[in-house]
Order: structure tokens, then sequence, then C-alpha cells
């Protein structure tokens, strides 16, 4: 039995239809041209009711990106065993994996017909996963490189990637860009780069 009352339920069950709706309507048209009435009459439901979940179309647009991509922040069962090689190269087939399962979200939130305040906040939550990683141990932080320069330059990049990626007219298949990235992050050092 739930411990949720019939209201809870109700009320969880309407936000889900508006933030579908919402999805939906973002891939169709763009951030721009999308109304909070166009979500309301796609749900079905009075312009009332969105404003009891959300403050404006920009946050239910990010509720709709927040249920998507939270999952991914979250460690595999069996990730404690891992080098942290496998982990990291896990975690990157799991989110290509996810974009292009949703792929015609986040090619909108990723190009011109998305906003740049949400571009902004998906690389916040990369940001705040990839600390957390590495303040937990799960993954290890390089030497002599402060933390926020070291999440941000990861996040950033992963974005433009991705950003790219799904731009592509023949993309590359998953495993060969999470291959490359893979290469690239952990490329043997060949002696120093000759920079004080």
């Amino acid at each position: 039995m739930s411990s949720l009352s019939r209201h809870d339920r109700r009320r969880l069950r309407t936000r889900g239809e508006l933030v579908e709706a919402t999805a939906q309507l973002l891939v169709e048209c763009g951030y721009e041209d999308l109304t909070v009435l166009m979500i309301t009459e796609r749900a079905d439901l009075a312009r009332a009711t969105f404003y009891v979940h959300f403050k404006d179309k920009e946050e239910a647009v990010w509720a709709v990106l927040a249920d998507r991509v939270s999952a991914l922040a979250q460690p595999e069962q069996d990730e404690g065993q891992q080098d942290e090689f496998t982990i990291r190269h896990r975690k990157w087939t799991r989110m290509f994996e996810f974009a292009d399962e949703h792929r015609g979200l986040f090619t909108v939130v990723l190009s011109e017909r998305g906003h740049i305040r949400l571009r902004e906040a998906l690389r916040r939550f990369m940001v705040q996963a990839i600390t957390h990683d590495m303040t937990s141990g799960r993954l290890s932080q390089t030497a002599n490189v402060p933390l926020d320069f070291e999440a941000n330059f990861y996040a950033g990049a992963v974005l433009e990637l991705l950003s790219w990626w799904l731009r592509a007219q023949n993309p590359a298949p998953v495993k060969e860009m999470t291959r490359h990235l893979g290469e690239m992050v952990f490329r043997p050092q060949a002696g120093t780069t000759g920079l004080a």
C-alpha cells in the first residue's frame, strides 16, 4: 500500500502530465516558441494548475531535464569493485545512450532552439555530479588542479561533445564515442608538457 495520500498521488500525476506535455512540445517547437498555454492545452489542464507546480516555463523545462538526467548521477550497484577507467567508461556510455534515447530533447536543449539558461543549468548539474564523485572518492581528482576547475572542465567538454555528436549527420556509435573519450582522458603521459 502506498504511503502517499490520494491528494499527493493526484498531485504527482498532474505534475507528471505537465512535465510530459512540456517535453513533447519542447521537441516540437523549441524553447522560445513554447508557452504555458501550449503546455496546459496539451496536458488538458487549467493554466492555474500549471502555476501550482511551476513558476514559469523555464522551471517546467528544467523539470523535464532533471527528471530525465537525475538517474545518471546515481552510482551503479557494482561500481565499488571497479577501477576508475571502468567507472568513467560506464558513466560515459550511460550518458551517450541516454542522450541518444532522448535525442530530440537534448538536441533542442543544446542547440539554438534551446535557451542558454537551460544549458547552464544542465552544466551546473553535471558539475555537481562530478564534484560529488570526486569528493566521495568514487573518482580521483587530478593532483595540483582545483576541484572546481576540473569539474567545470569535464562538464563543459562533455556538453560540447554531446552537442556536436547530436548535430552530426552520421553520428559515431556510442561505443566509439566512449572509446575516444577514454583515450583522451587516460592517454599515457609522454614526459613533461614544458609548461611552467
